[in-house]
């Protein structure tokens, strides 16, 4: 994934330079976190079951940023020079130059280990079906690697750290069975971001928690006769997220 941020300016009486400055800042995403899980399911009897996933999190995300920064001039007449933008102020066209700049380039490499325990159980009785779902992230232990590189000094710096264990996510659904093809669904279901520090997320902003609720209902058409359609399924819902 690429970004390309538009460009911003900082003043001259803000500049250290004292000279009026455009930077941008451009960023390639790679890479990201995997699962690889086992299962184990049981049904106890007619009305009982449950089931357990086991997943180990693993993975490698590169986030590579550029961040160009130049010297400008405003000027109202058009020379045969590089333009970055150009603006209208009081009806008069003015024009952004480039001029002398230099190029940062930044590296962030992380390195992502933990774990995830699922737990699910359904219960069945009569005309109703209740389920629900509960998950834990173990501790997420995270490798970095941050490399940046201005004029050709180059700095590195290596840390680690480890996220402690909380819940992932919860999750209750309710199934009503009305009539033979009749019946609805109501769920509840509660995500919480994954367990990584802020200083790896994606521009220091961690993912949002989401609560949701979802309603459903449906009803089966049977056809008695025979012919080239056995039934007709119709299904109708609503959520409502907050995040």
């Amino acid at each position: 994934m690429e970004i390309n941020e538009d460009f911003e300016y900082i003043g001259s009486d803000i500049s250290t330079t004292s000279l009026p400055i455009a930077y941008q800042k451009s960023y390639y995403i790679d890479g990201g976190i995997s699962g690889l899980f086992f299962q184990y399911s049981m049904k106890l009897n007619t009305n009982l079951s449950f089931g357990l996933q086991y997943s180990f999190l693993f993975g490698n995300q590169t986030i590579d940023e550029r961040r160009y920064t130049y010297d400008i001039q405003i000027d109202s007449t058009l020379f045969d020079e590089t333009i970055l933008e150009e603006f209208i102020h009081e009806d008069d066209l003015y024009y952004i130059y480039e001029g002398s700049g230099e190029i940062t380039y930044i590296q962030n490499s992380n390195k992502f280990s933990s774990s995830k325990l699922m737990l699910e159980g359904r219960y069945a009785i009569d005309k109703h079906e209740y389920a629900f779902r509960a998950a834990m992230n173990g501790n997420m232990i995270i490798k970095s690697i941050d490399m940046q590189n201005t004029l050709d000094t180059i700095y590195f710096y290596n840390h680690e750290s480890i996220n402690s264990k909380r819940i992932s996510e919860m999750a209750f659904g309710y199934h009503n069975k009305i009539s033979k093809s009749l019946g609805m669904i109501i769920e509840a279901q509660i995500n919480y971001p994954i367990n990584i520090s802020e200083k790896v997320v994606l521009f220091d902003t961690d993912a949002p928690q989401e609560n949701s609720i979802h309603f459903g209902i449906y009803n089966k058409f049977i056809n008695p006769k025979y012919s080239f359609w056995n039934n007709l399924n119709l299904r109708a819902g609503i959520y409502l997220k907050e995040l």
